[in-house]
């Protein structure tokens, strides 16, 4: 059975799954973001039940990172960017017609929600060429956003 676990630690019964396969699966996005708990239990051909196991608890994300441009001088060379996303961990690269390049957390919490990212100073020289920036976090969700 697979449950969803509020934040208050209530647990809700999503589905309810009986098989006599050795394998049950399922498509997350099926399933709304939030996290997760599957129930197992395994029964014999006599009958006999295992106890009952609890997963992990498992993340479902289908949101994007937040992104807001703090700070775009071209002429000097300043790009800053704040990003925001559950996962907290967040790629975030920015291209020109030419290259992209990774922007670099400014700060040291790598687990912040909010995060802000800079183009590293060797780099600053193409900010006057940048065009876009698109952020991922680990769930693959993706955002974009126009520095024009």
């Amino acid at each position: 059975s697979l449950h969803r676990l509020g934040q208050d630690g209530s647990r809700r019964l999503v589905r309810q799954v009986e098989t006599d396969r050795p394998y049950w699966s399922m498509k997350t996005s099926a399933i709304a973001s939030g996290s997760y708990q599957v129930e197992v239990q395994a029964e014999d051909s006599s009958g006999v039940r295992s106890p009952m196991r609890r997963s992990l608890v498992v993340k479902v994300d289908h949101s994007p990172p937040q992104m807001r441009v703090v700070r775009l001088d071209r002429k000097q060379g300043k790009l800053l960017i704040d990003t925001e996303d559950e996962d907290r961990v967040v790629s975030l690269t920015c291209q020109s017609p030419r290259r992209s390049i990774q922007l670099t957390p400014s700060d040291a919490l790598a687990d912040a929600k909010v995060r802000r990212f800079e183009v590293p100073s060797p780099l600053a020289i193409l900010v006057k060429s940048l065009r876009s920036c698109r952020a991922v976090d680990p769930s693959g969700n993706a955002r974009s956003i126009m520095l024009d």
